[in-house]
């Protein structure tokens, strides 16, 4: 039996300050996260951001939390379930998350007791940043010389340019501007300070990205661009940011804008609130006609076969 651990993020158990306190100190504490001396981290999280966020992020959850739960949790085991199906009884899949529940450890003591005499790793971030990828396998490979396991281990350390990826994006996209037909197709990616080690490879790896999907869709090059979100801090970012970008298009008279995070593959809290609705409220403002929100993989059936082939060929 080959086994298969999905790891995504994480996120608060509930859209509440306590709980989105305990999620946001454990998150902050990774020095791959904030990359600062121990000491220096501490008083940061401790003394100036866990005081006043949990309030400011627990109100932003709430706006998109669903009566089933979080939707990065409830996208990401759509996920996980639609590949099992998909795969019948060949493979076994679980799901992780970093820095919550489901955590890695349940997923692979799972797919151990399972009896998986191989297990493959595979970190649902297609763009490699330390912040996200290695600090999760760091966290894989403790587990792992933890309980000894003797069967082979396969890790995919990211898929930003693989052709399951970008076909399976670039149907999602496809469809949106078939339906919406924007002036406009923002690319907008998770950002990391730019001091952070591997910050420009990451940043190499989204431009590839949206080159590949571009092409793929024919874009002209007057039709797209990428940007950068979700930047906190006074510290310089990778650039250009997306909340300075849509100011420009506005400047150029683009009115019918769409978005779209590759750098996600499920939606959840950037997208759902940072985007559809901070980002959409400051583009009407600007006097923008139309906005939308392309959606992310998720559980997308094409997105799901692909994934799956792509699997079964690489094992």
């Amino acid at each position: 039996m080959i086994g298969i651990l999905l790891i995504n993020l994480g996120t608060p158990e509930a859209p509440t300050e306590d709980a989105v306190r305990e999620y946001l100190d454990v998150f902050l504490s990774d020095p791959y996260v904030i990359t600062l001396p121990k000491i220096l981290r501490d008083i940061l999280v401790q003394k100036v951001i866990l005081p006043k966020r949990p309030k400011l992020s627990a109100h932003a959850y709430s706006l998109i939390w669903t009566d089933r739960g979080s939707p990065l949790l409830l996208n990401s085991l759509a996920l996980k379930n639609a590949l099992q199906k998909k795969s019948g009884g060949n493979y076994c899949i679980e799901l992780g998350m970093r820095y919550s529940k489901p955590s890695i450890e349940d997923g692979i003591h799972a797919l151990v007791k399972k009896n998986c005499e191989k297990i493959i790793i595979l970190p649902l971030y297609p763009q490699f940043a330390n912040a996200t990828t290695q600090s999760t396998l760091d966290v894989v490979n403790a587990v792992f010389k933890k309980i000894n396991y003797g069967g082979e281990i396969k890790i995919i350390r990211d898929f930003y340019n693989q052709d399951f990826y970008i076909q399976s994006f670039a149907k999602i996209i496809q469809r949106s501007i078939d339906t919406h037909h924007p002036d406009f197709v923002l690319f907008s990616y998770h950002g990391l300070p730019k001091r952070q080690r591997g910050a420009e490879l990451y940043r190499e790896h989204c431009y590839t990205t949206t080159q590949l999907i571009t092409q793929t869709l024919h874009l002209p090059p007057e039709k797209y661009a990428t940007s950068f979100q979700s930047r906190l801090g006074f510290t310089k970012w990778i650039a250009p940011y997306t909340d300075h970008v849509i100011k420009e298009l506005r400047k150029k008279n683009i009115k019918k804008l769409s978005v779209v995070c590759p750098s996600f593959v499920a939606d959840c809290i950037e997208t759902l609130e940072e985007i559809n609705i901070r980002l959409r409220a400051q583009w009407m403002e600007l006097g923008g006609e139309s906005f939308e929100l392309i959606s992310c993989l998720n559980a997308d059936e094409e997105w799901v076969n692909a994934l799956g082939e792509w699997i079964t060929t690489s094992s």
